[in-house]
């Protein structure tokens, strides 16, 4: 993994997600431009964005939290699935009225 900071292509300080951590991270302004830390697999595929928390980080804390990205992740995928299985029970337009009376 490589993490390099490059001007960011869209306008402004939109926010991300750091596909590290999950954080929200915004970019940074310097000489006048906004910068942004991006992350690149091995094969230097793109991958993401890095939060500036993230990228301070030692590759080892960077490994502990990719690693609690994943179980919670996971987690997420599971009660995804079970949802998923679930029969879905829409509101009838009558009880849609009745929510804003």
């Amino acid at each position: 993994m490589k993490i390099v900071w490059e001007p960011i292509i869209y306008a402004g300080q939109a926010p991300v997600l750091c596909v590290l951590c999950g954080a929200r991270s915004t970019p940074i302004k310097t000489k006048g431009k906004f910068v942004i830390a991006v992350v690149y697999n091995g094969r230097g595929i793109y991958c993401g964005e890095a939060c500036k928390h993230c990228v301070n980080a030692r590759p080892e804390s960077i490994k502990e939290l990719l690693q609690e990205r994943l179980t919670r992740l996971k987690a997420q995928v599971g009660e995804l699935e079970e949802l998923a299985g679930e029969e879905i029970q829409m509101p009838t337009l009558e009880e849609e009225f009745r929510s804003y009376g």
